[in-house]
């Protein structure tokens, strides 16, 4: 296969751009590049086994250096994981839940002199919690049987402050009640 056609035109790869101005020939001033094809690049330089050419020390002190050829192996050792079991022993209760419980219950349902126990019991559920994570069983045990105390004072003042609440509103409706059926038959 040659590199030309039927019409002794170059092949794809070699043909020249159309020209500009069909019908007209080229600007003057202008020539034709020659044609470009494909050649073989220069070959590298060989490689030069020497040291490279000393540098200036542009007013820095002379400085040598000289290389030696020592073969060092840096081996560094990484240290070994340390797998630690840790054996779940008894957890005493914090009783988080039941205070932060309380706590929400006394600002919704309009009781604010619980809070005098609420919060004083998250904060003892809490320290509870704290020593517990730190392995103080004992320290927990003592913690949580306090907020557990603050949480059921909570209970009984909650208890009490409704009973005497109803109270108060069936005696002020019963004497209400009394007054208007007196004034209205007599």
């Amino acid at each position: 296969m040659s590199k030309y056609n039927e019409a002794n035109a170059p092949l794809l790869g070699n043909q020249p751009p159309p020209p500009v101005n069909p019908g007209f020939g080229p600007p003057q001033g202008y020539q034709q590049p020659p044609p470009q094809g494909y050649q073989q690049p220069p070959a590298p330089p060989p490689y030069a086994a020497g040291p490279p050419p000393p540098q200036p020390n542009y007013g820095y002190g002379a400085t040598t250096a000289t290389a030696t050829n020592t073969n060092v192996v840096v081996v560094n050792q990484q240290p070994t994981p340390r797998s630690a079991v840790v054996v779940a022993g008894p957890r005493a209760p914090d009783y988080m839940g039941l205070s932060v419980f309380m706590l929400i219950f006394c600002l919704i349902c309009g009781s604010p002199l619980a809070l005098i126990c609420t919060i004083p019991a998250v904060v003892f559920a809490n320290m509870a919690k704290e020593d517990n994570a730190n392995g103080d069983v004992e320290s927990a045990r003592r913690h949580a049987r306090i907020a557990l105390f603050l949480n059921l004072g909570t209970v009984g003042y909650a208890v009490i402050a409704y009973v005497v609440l109803i109270i108060a509103v069936v005696a002020v409706n019963t004497a209400s009640a009394n007054s208007s059926y007196n004034n209205n038959y007599n």
